[in-house]
């Protein structure tokens, strides 16, 4: 059998239970478990502290569908990580909370609340066309559900999903693809052209690598923008393999990545 490598972990996701086992994540439908942390698991206890897995624990955020699961880095004796999957899509991510407030702390807790207020114009953070909702979502109004987080020091924030900054700060916001080999056979490959739709307003950075990720070439920038027209990156990759990543870092932004096409030729034979 599989067991509970934290109590604090276990939450439901309505038919079932997940929780982090002692070698992966996993979800209980009451006769039998299924590995759910198999994208994340040798990163997620690669980097995680042993010593301190029974600080780690687990919160439901019904309004976007996801469970989080805190974990405490190596040499950090609380969770200063989450790793977030969307329960709806079967995806993950990782949020980094280790300065949160500008100093190396972590997370400790967490509660549930209520939005005090409706927002307004006058709140608004950057243009209306760069806003993440539309007027009348639930997450705007009084009385909206809302998460809040307590870290090493006292401090308590709220999880607002209407700001694009962490406390102030500037969120480093990516993910990469896997790595494509197109031709399947002992044959290089030349990538052309790369089609990108997205939106949200905020610039999108694009960037390749044929090593694995280890490093990242040829950084384009791509102009934000509030729909989401088409935007071409034009390249002449000989390669074996490639993947890429989409990257913004900017104060204030976000990008919603609506997808990508891959535009290609087959190359010479691979030696």
């Amino acid at each position: 059998g599989v067991g509970c490598a934290a109590a604090k972990t276990v939450q439901s996701l309505g038919d079932e239970l997940v929780f982090l086992g002692w070698d992966d994540v996993y979800v209980f439908n009451g006769i039998d478990y299924e590995s759910i942390g198999s994208p994340i698991q040798n990163e997620l206890f690669g980097t995680m502290d042993p010593g301190a897995i029974d600080k780690c624990f687990g919160v439901i955020i019904e309004e976007q569908k996801e469970y989080w699961l805190f974990t405490p880095s190596i040499n950090s004796d609380y969770c200063d990580q989450a790793w977030v999957f969307n329960y709806e899509l079967s995806k993950w991510t990782k949020h980094d909370f280790a300065t949160v407030d500008g100093s190396a702390n972590g997370i400790s807790y967490y509660g549930y609340y209520e939005k005090q207020s409706t927002l307004t114009i006058g709140d608004l953070q950057g243009t209306i066309g760069e806003q993440v909702w539309r007027f009348g979502d639930r997450e705007t109004l009084e009385a909206a559900p809302t998460t809040l987080f307590g870290d090493t020091d006292g401090y308590v924030y709220e999880y607002d999903q209407l700001v694009s900054n962490d406390d102030g700060g500037t969120i480093d916001a990516w993910f990469s693809t896997k790595d494509f080999m197109l031709t399947q056979l002992m044959e290089r490959q030349i990538i052309l052209r790369l089609d990108i739709y997205f939106g949200g307003g905020g610039d999108l950075k694009v960037a390749y690598s044929t090593d694995f990720g280890v490093t990242w070439e040829n950084e384009r920038t791509l102009s934000g923008q509030d729909t989401y027209a088409i935007d071409r990156v034009y390249w002449r990759i000989d390669c074996d393999l490639v993947r890429f990543r989409f990257r913004n870092n900017n104060a204030g932004e976000h990008f919603i990545f609506r997808e990508a096409r891959i535009y290609w030729q087959p190359s010479g034979m691979r030696f």
